[in-house]
Formats: structure tokens, sequence, C-alpha cells
């Protein structure tokens, strides 16, 4: 009797969590984690190139740097810093030369692409390190992928978001000059930002504006007829175009806009506008990189409604493998736009840690002995605080009334299973699936990453009944225990 009615509560249990999935569908379909714990990232200046350059960073192992857009700064990979922190990477998101609180030359020829991959050259070299996994979302982009070129040396492998690379081809025009030939009613934008002080008028007069238009109307979420195609009238300015939204999409809150737009009231447009400002300089400069091929192991992620590969940038995304040899994903995110790692962070997320894992498997030890026996202790600590990281029953996303009901479908499940099969004794486990957020597997045998991947938690059995479990982390097949 009593199995009957627990049953039945059960079942009312499942249908509540049935209303509440349908009900928060679109937010669970977008995988979206819309606060995501920033609270283990560090801030300092670091010196590089001759200036004094603001950096985010968290974790510790293999070095990833990650390089902004426009108009963006560290805060666009708020979604990846704490992902790939904690799966074992040493995670740097600088605001690059003229953003944020980052030195501003006042000079534009400071702004040229040499300058800024010298920037994350020093960068790397700052940090004490000798190679780094460099990433780049559009102008960001450019970056890493002009980096990779000159630096095959340092940059072991590079992921390229958005902005596809293209290098010099023999003759043609510099590309703001081709840019002002074109015909029509229409300014390419780019054109727009050359002459100083015209664009920064218009983009610092509200910055809150600005920002949230930008954002909005080069996301998936724009309406088709109306989403930023890079042209608009000659009579007005660019931000005439672009309407600010009566509703925000699903990956922005008011907290994002403002954090971007405080940014930009402190830094003022003029830096990031710069970089635009040496687009012809950076061709003309940059003769002998002719035909040059971005050879390192590349991924290439971008949203299916970005504006550079569906729209200007076509060209370039047709022929990345050609330009690009080692190639090993490009990715179009279905209903998605320019700002992909924000408006599909967990998608992003995943296919990025798909490719550092992979290139770190098989790499030669880093570790000397000496330096693994100092860091043993930082080490364990790192677990923990890995482990913490992913699991702390006081994380947003445990708790988010958008996700709550996959909890509550979760408890249903696992409440239902001993309960038919009559193992009260380890009703424990629920507790621990549910408010820990822990899997079953998890619980049951210790940990879910159990390959031999460099730089992976991985569990080994110490207890023969499966009452202990010993954290390692692995390198190249060696097991260096740290417990």
């Amino acid at each position: 009797m009593k199995r009957v009615l627990g049953t039945g509560f059960l079942v009312m249990v499942f249908i509540g969590c049935m209303i509440m999935v349908l009900i928060n569908g679109s937010v669970m379909a977008e995988g979206i984690e819309q606060k995501p714990d920033l609270s283990k990232i560090k801030f300092r200046m670091i010196e590089t190139n001759g200036i004094k350059m603001h950096i985010a960073e968290q974790g510790e192992g293999p070095l990833v740097v990650l390089c902004h857009g426009f108009p963006e700064s560290w805060y666009s990979w708020r979604h990846q810093i704490p992902a790939l922190a904690a799966a074992g990477f040493h995670v740097v998101a600088p605001d690059q030369r003229g953003y944020g609180k980052t030195d501003r030359p006042e000079a534009i020829e400071d702004y040229s692409t040499l300058q800024l991959a010298g920037d994350i050259v020093g960068l790397v070299r700052a940090l004490g390190k000798e190679k780094a996994i460099i990433v780049g979302h559009d102008w960001g982009a450019a970056v890493a992928a002009q980096a990779s070129v000159l630096r095959p040396d340092m940059f072991k492998a590079t992921i390229l978001l958005s902005v596809p690379y293209g290098p010099r081809r023999k003759g043609g025009t510099a590309p703001m000059e081709a840019a002002r030939q074109m015909p029509g009613p229409k300014v390419f934008y780019q054109v727009y930002f050359q002459q100083p002080g015209v664009a920064e008028a218009e983009l610092e007069k509200d910055a809150r504006r600005t920002i949230l238009a930008m954002l909005y109307f080069a996301s998936g979420d724009a309406p088709a007829d109306k989403r930023f195609t890079g042209f608009f009238d000659r009579t007005g300015g660019m931000l005439s175009s672009l309407q600010v939204p009566e509703k925000l999409p699903l990956w922005l809150s008011d907290a994002d806009v403002d954090f971007f737009a405080g940014q930009f009231r402190e830094s003022g447009f003029r830096g990031p506008l710069n970089w635009y400002r040496n687009i012809d300089r950076n061709w003309k400069i940059g003769a002998f990189l002719l035909d040059a091929k971005l050879n390192q192991p590349c991924l290439f992620i971008a949203g299916e409604h970005d504006v550079v590969v569906a729209g200007f940038g076509k060209g370039g995304f047709d022929r990345l493998e050609e330009n690009v040899p080692h190639l090993t994903k490009k990715v179009l995110i279905p209903g998605k736009g320019h700002w992909i790692q924000q408006e599909s962070p967990n998608e992003v997320n995943r296919l990025m840690l798909e490719f550092l894992q992979a290139q770190n498997r098989g790499r030669k030890r880093d570790y000397k002995t000496d330096e693994i026996n100092e860091t043993n202790g930082k080490l364990q600590g790192l677990i923990r605080g890995e482990l913490s990281n992913r699991r702390s029953p006081n994380e947003t996303r445990h708790f988010h009334p958008d996700v709550f009901s996959v909890y509550l479908f979760r408890l249903f499940l696992y409440s239902l299973f001993f309960l038919v099969f009559g193992d009260k004794d380890h009703l424990w486990i629920v507790f621990l699936v549910v408010v820990g957020g822990y899997t079953a597997e998890e619980v049951f045998h210790g940990a879910a990453a159990i390959d031999r991947k460099e730089g992976q938690l991985i569990f080994r059995r110490v207890d023969a009944n499966c009452g202990s479990w010993q954290p390692v982390l692995a390198y190249e097949g060696d097991y260096l225990f740290v417990s």
C-alpha cells in the first residue's frame, strides 16, 4: 500500500516536472548558463611590448590565451574561463591594447596587427611560459591567426571564432581602398570607422545604447530583415539602423550590458577603432606573408547567421580548408550569430575542450621532477577547487529557476529506481545527485572522466570494495598522485 501511494506521489512529481520543462524548454534548449561563477577569476596587470596589460586568469596547467573582439573585453569570455580552468588549463583573457584597463597608446600606427600579436607574445613570456594555445574571436581571431603564422614555435594550436583566416594574395587593392569604391547608397562600417573622431562621437554618446544595439543586431536573435549586415545608409550614422531591442535575448543580461558599457565609458572607443584604421597598413606591411598558410592544428567555430561567414567574409570561410591545411573541424552553430561564445556558451565550451584535450594527448611532459615535487600541494588544492567548482551546491546553475525542473526530474527518476527495487538504504545517493550536482556515475564509480587524457582529472580505485578513490593527474600515461 505504501509503495502504491509513494509511486502515485512520484507520478504527480513527474507531471509537474514535465510542465516545468515545457515552460523552461527554450532556455534549456539553448543550453545557456546565464550566471557563470566568476569568483575564482583573478586580475592583475602585466607588462608586455611596452604597455601595461590588464588580464583575467584562472586555473593551472597548459596555457590558453583568449583574445576578444570589438566591442568587447575579457568579459566576453566569462563562460569559457571557468569551464576551461576546471578542465585543467591555465586560462588568460586580456583586455587587449586600447580596451578596458589596458594601456591606450595615442598614435594610430601603434595598433597594427604586428603590435597586437607582439602584445600576446610578450604576455606569454611575462607569464613565464614558452608555449600556448591561442584562441580569438572577431578581431581577436585576426590577432590569433597573425600570432600563429608568425610564431609557430610559441603557439602550437589555434582556435578561431567568427572570423576565418585568409592570407594576402598576389596583386589586388588595399581593403579599405576597395571598400570605398563600392557603388550604391550604403557605406561599409569599416570605412565609416576610418576618420578619427567621427565614429567616436557617435558611439561614445551613449555607451550603453551602443553596446546593446551592436550585441543584439549582430546576434542570431535579431529579426533576419533587421540583422546587421555591415552596411548602412551614408546619410546617417551606424547606430541609426540599429534600434535598441524591447527585450534582451536569453544569453544577454542587463548586468552584462552594464559591464561592457562601463568599460567603454572609462576607456572610450578611440583605441578599439584604431584597430580598424590600420587595416590598409596591415595589408601593406604584410607583403612578406603572401599566400602564407596557418599550419597549426586549428578549430573554427561560428554562428549560422554570423555577418562575417554569411556575408562579407563568406569567401574566406569557403577557402578556410585551403588556407588552414590542418583544420580539424569547421562548425556553424544553427540559429546563432556573431557573438558565438556568448550566444551558445555550452556548445562552444564543448567544442573547445574537445579540441584542447586532443592537442594535449601525446604531448611531451612539461613538468620536471623537481617542479612536480614543488607543486604537489598546489595540484592537490587545484583538484579540490575543480571539484568544488563543478559541483558546489551554491552554484547558481544548480538552483536557477530555469533549470530547476531538470533536478526535479532527476529526483523523480532516481527516487523511482530505489523505491521500485527496494534499495532504500542508498537513498543518500539521491541527495548527492540532486543537491550536490553529482552524476550517478560519479557517485558509484568515483568520477565520470576516466580517459587517460593529459590535464584531465581521473580516479584510480584504491579500495577493492570501491570504498576509496584517489584523484590523480595524467601526463602522457604517467600518473602523478596528488592525494
